[in-house]
């Protein structure tokens, strides 16, 4: 629901709130609890290549209101939305406003705090 907000709370459509509401249409919603903890999510500290630069970056993806350094970026974003959904390994591909090819790859993601990572199980 947050991200959807997001997009009806815009007063503009910008690329990164239409490739974001693009993404949320084609989306398949899952409980956070039955989701892979390294599944990219609002809060979530990723790791990602850009593949055409080859530079990498560590940044933790946020609200829009709440995107105010350099290490943060806004879902609303058109990096942002492309890296929501992904998982390590995973690349998404998009032409920006310029019409250039961007293409990023997740290299690791850490979940956001109280996310447990729902790969290993319980101690009995």
């Amino acid at each position: 629901e947050l991200l959807s907000d997001l997009v009806c709370a815009s007063v503009r459509p910008t690329p990164g709130i239409s490739l974001l509401w693009s993404e949320l249409k084609r989306a398949k919603v899952v409980p956070a609890s039955a989701a892979p903890a390294d599944l990219v999510r609002m809060e979530s500290c990723v790791e990602y290549t850009d593949v055409t630069s080859r530079e990498s970056r560590v940044v933790r993806l946020v609200a829009h209101k709440e995107a105010v350094s350099a290490h943060r970026i806004s879902a609303t974003s058109s990096l942002g939305a492309a890296l929501l959904g992904l998982r390590p390994g995973h690349s998404f591909r998009w032409y920006g406003p310029d019409g250039d090819l961007r293409i990023v790859r997740v290299d690791e993601v850490t979940p956001p705090l109280g996310v447990r990572d729902t790969r290993v199980k319980d101690a009995a």
